[in-house]
């Protein structure tokens, strides 16, 4: 069963900051966002501790040449988190990390800071959380009616068990969103 009463969303999928913004599994399309996705509608921050795999996503081409990506949330106060987020390079083994801040706002987005001087605030939603998972979702409009949206599945486990990956699929497919983009990460010879 869900609980729509969420913990704060993992950025693990979400977190990768590049020129001072968010990024992450993203595609392309033509029209423009829905505005009938269900998203979660309040975030309760305290029961989402500790560590969160990014398990899927839509695709992201500067992280081609990585692997095993996790996010670990750290409570500063209680509704304030600090954010970790690694991933392994596959040229060199090296392991890049990002930190940032995340809140939850009182309508039901998350906003995440990276911890760069002058770094931008950037907000995500959530449409689904349960212990096993949660997917983030974010939709912009763009110029000449088209949108973009991003996203992408954490899971508290690097490789969950099916039926995991069967239900937030299904989650996906009851709100009408694809999954065919969907890229599934690599989490072999995860020494962080």
């Amino acid at each position: 069963m869900l609980n729509h009463q969420f913990a704060i969303a993992p950025l693990s999928i979400l977190i990768f900051f590049t020129s001072s913004c968010l990024v992450a599994g993203q595609v392309e399309r033509s029209g423009s966002c829905r505005n009938d996705i269900s998203l979660v509608s309040s975030v309760d921050s305290s029961t989402f501790q500790g560590i969160w795999h990014m398990h899927s996503r839509y695709t992201f081409n500067p992280d081609k040449g990585y692997r095993c990506q996790k996010t670990q949330y750290t409570a500063i106060s209680d509704n304030l988190y600090e954010v970790k987020d690694f991933k392994i390079s596959n040229a060199n083994n090296c392991v890049k990390v990002k930190a940032a801040t995340i809140k939850s706002l009182p309508d039901g987005r998350i906003q995440v800071r990276g911890d760069e001087p002058g770094a931008q605030a950037v907000y995500y939603n959530i449409l689904t959380y349960c212990n096993d998972y949660f997917i983030g979702y974010i939709c912009q409009n763009l110029a000449g009616s088209k949108y973009k949206e991003f996203l992408w599945i954490n899971t508290r486990h690097p490789t969950p068990p099916d039926n995991v990956k069967n239900a937030y699929i299904k989650d996906l497919e009851d709100q009408g969103i694809s999954t065919s983009e969907i890229e599934w990460m690599n989490h072999r010879d995860c020494n962080y």
